[in-house]
């Protein structure tokens, strides 16, 4: 007779010939058995985690750069009518994000910018026209802590970028004074970051279609301070000899002068003005000096004779 296993032997005593016995011991197994696998058709959808933007943090790349194979650049510049310091109330401020492929034909390119959310808020963007890919996609995942995401992609090539401008951001400041940064996420050869990809024909081989070239970027550093205090207003200067002010409480006669009432003289018939206006003057020097005569300074000047 053959020699039998010992899980030979279990498997047909329970499976095959099972006895009275051993019936509710198999009806056991096979509810515990057939639970588990409605529980876990249930839970698939419940369990299933949401989508969420996967945050790739930025790997240093090896330095120096391998420029030969990675000729791209990616840049973040502060837009030309704009300037950093900008201010923590009301500031703005225009972000450039600068393409060189280096010489190279691409079919597209990506820019992740990481940047502050509690310090800026995106508000809006612009691409140039001269940048030809088919579609292009500007996304903000401000909810995880700051992510902007730019996408270009074309089905045929794109003839060599020299820094152009992909797309230009828009940013105001939220009242909070500090030092922050826009970081674009690069890892060299890492297509889930930011990436320039190089353009191939069909007859190249396969991965190489879509290789990533992008081999430097150059990040940013704003600061938002609060705008230094308005200078004190230029007080108005004095009014001098025989010149006239024209409001009494506000404007004032220089240094040894005094406010006399601008009386008309015409052939010693005085008329005074109708108005608040003076005279600023050295009245009672016993000289008829600049602006007094007669109706205004009788101690100083004659009657104007007849």
């Amino acid at each position: 007779m053959a020699k039998t296993s010992i899980l030979n032997q279990v498997f047909n005593n329970i499976f095959v010939r099972p006895t009275a016995k051993q019936f509710p011991f198999i009806i056991t197994i096979a509810a515990i058995c057939f639970g588990s696998l409605v529980l876990s058709i249930v839970s698939i959808p419940f369990l299933k985690p949401a989508k969420k933007l996967e945050i790739y943090y930025a790997v240093p790349s090896p330095d120096p750069f391998p420029r030969e194979q990675y000729p791209a650049t990616l840049e973040l510049q502060i837009s030309p009518e704009f300037q950093n310091n900008i201010p923590a109330q009301n500031g703005r401020i225009g972000i450039d994000v600068i393409i060189d492929t280096g010489g190279e034909k691409t079919i597209g390119a990506d820019a992740v910018i990481y940047y502050d959310n509690s310090l800026l808020e995106f508000i809006d963007y612009r691409t140039d026209k001269d940048i030809t890919y088919d579609s292009f996609i500007v996304d903000d995942y401000e909810e995880n802590m700051g992510v902007i995401e730019i996408s270009g992609y074309s089905l045929d090539k794109v003839e060599p970028l020299s820094n152009k401008i992909l797309a230009s951001l828009l940013f105001d400041s939220k009242g909070v004074t500090g030092q922050t940064y826009l970081t674009l996420a690069h890892s060299i050869n890492e297509t889930k970051d930011s990436n320039v990809s190089l353009y191939s024909t069909k007859e190249e081989v396969s991965e190489k279609q879509e290789r990533d070239i992008l081999g430097l970027v150059k990040n940013l550093t704003i600061n938002i301070v609060n705008p230094p205090p308005s200078p004190p207003p230029t007080p108005k200067p004095c009014v001098q000899e025989g010149k006239v002010g024209f409001n009494m409480q506000e404007d004032f006669c220089c240094s040894g002068l005094e406010k006399i009432y601008t009386i008309y003289d015409p052939s010693n018939n005085c008329f005074p003005t109708d108005n608040d206006s003076f005279v600023c003057t050295k009245c009672g020097n016993g000289e008829c000096g600049l602006g007094e005569n007669y109706c205004n300074c009788s101690k100083d000047c004659l009657p104007s004779p007849l």
